[in-house]
Formats: structure tokens, sequence, C-alpha cells
């Protein structure tokens, strides 16, 4: 366990700190090997963040609120039944959100890698698409970034943070990760397809507009109905 938990920290601080070497120096495999692991690893990562959050936010008010009115003895009995339930609904939240965000990541970047990939191939590039999903498998390394907006929504609903200010954080986070991971696919692409700096950067516009566009729709339509979670 040690030795996976080592690989993935050391994988994961070469991609962030040092992408150039590291998509010069890719690992090789399938992409269904390494790559795949360490997106699946990264969402899962980013799940638990997002378990401890829910858990924080919506499932101990709950359960304050069960408790109420209870002292002493009355709360000693009932503790290790609610301790046990609460573990259970950690677990099942834990379970179905490290489901739909793996599924959704994996999904997301296997069709952004494809985007760029044919891009690339339109304008000169000679690459394949197996090593192109391969270098977007290991830029997940960025959606940990994720935990980030997770802390703040903790610190919002403890009303350290306004809702307003909540949200601008987040963007700011979202679109710092954007501009991150536009310079991973433009590194990845310019080493795989073996194009100029500029065509490789032009290959990855199109993906990273998606990507934009999805905080877009977020901030539009979803944090509106989800305000009062935070009061």
């Amino acid at each position: 366990m040690l030795k996976y938990i080592k690989w993935y920290i050391d994988t994961w601080y070469k991609i962030i700190v040092r992408p150039i070497l590291f998509y010069t120096l890719m690992p090789g495999g399938d992409w269904k090997e390494d790559a795949l692991t360490f997106a699946a690893v990264s969402s899962w990562i980013l799940s638990f963040g997002l378990t401890i959050t829910i858990f924080i936010t919506q499932y101990i008010p709950i359960g304050k609120y069960l408790i109420e009115g209870l002292s002493g003895l009355e709360l000693l009995i009932v503790s290790p039944v609610v301790l046990a339930i609460a573990f259970v609904f950690f677990i099942m939240t834990l379970i179905i959100v490290g489901g739909i965000i793996m599924g959704l990541l994996l999904i997301f970047l296997s069709l952004c890698a494809t985007i760029e990939h044919y891009v690339l191939k339109l304008i000169g590039g000679k690459g394949e698409l197996k090593e192109m999903i391969k270098a977007f498998f290991y830029s997940g390394a960025v959606f940990v970034f994720g935990l980030l907006p997770c802390l703040l929504a903790i610190i919002t609903k403890w009303h350290f943070l306004t809702f307003w200010q909540f949200r601008m954080s987040e963007n700011i986070i979202y679109y710092f990760s954007c501009l991150y991971i536009y310079g991973l696919w433009s590194i990845g692409g310019k080493k795989i397809h073996n194009v100029p700096r500029w065509k490789a950067f032009l290959g990855a516009v199109l993906p990273v507009l998606i990507l934009i566009a999805v905080n877009v729709v977020l901030d539009a339509k979803v944090f509106p109905k989800i305000e009062n979670l935070f009061l």
C-alpha cells in the first residue's frame, strides 16, 4: 500500500511541478495501466473531499437535530448507534459520489483527448490517440485542486465566508486549474504529435473551452440553487 501511495505522490508531483520533463519521459505501457489507475485515484481523492464536505455541511446538522434534547445517559446510550449510522451514510455517500466522479472524469478526459488528437491531426500532428488518452489521464492530477473548494465550502457553512465569497473563490480556483491543465494538454500534445508549440496550444483550445463551459453552467444554474444549504 505504501508503495502505491508513494508512486501516486511522486507522479502527481512530477506532473504538477515538472510537466515538461514528465511528458517528455512519460511512462510507457498502455493507457489502461498506470495512467488509468492514476486518473482513477485522483477522482477518488476528489470524491473523498466531496464526501467529507457533504457529511460536514449536511449530515452533521441533521444528526444534531435528531439528538437535540438528549443529554447525559440518554446521549451516551444512543451515541454508538448514531456513530454507526454516520459511518454507514459516509461510506454509502463515498461509494455513490466516487462512482459518479470517476465515471464522469474518465469519460471527460477521454473525450477531450480525442478532440485534441483529431484537431492536431488536421494541422499536421503524427501522434496516436492512445498516447493522447494516456497523457490526458495523467493530467487528472489537476482535479485534486478541487479539494480547495471543498474546504472553502466547509468554511462557508461555518460562516467564516459568505456564499458570495465562496462562489468567487471557487471560480478563481477553477479558472486557475483550467489555465494549468491547458498548459498540460498543450505540452502533452506537442510531445506526442511532434508539432510546433503554437499548434499544440491551438489544439488544446477546444477541450479547455469545454472545461470552462462546465463551470459557466454550474455557476449560472447550480450555485443559486444550493445557496440555501449554506445558511
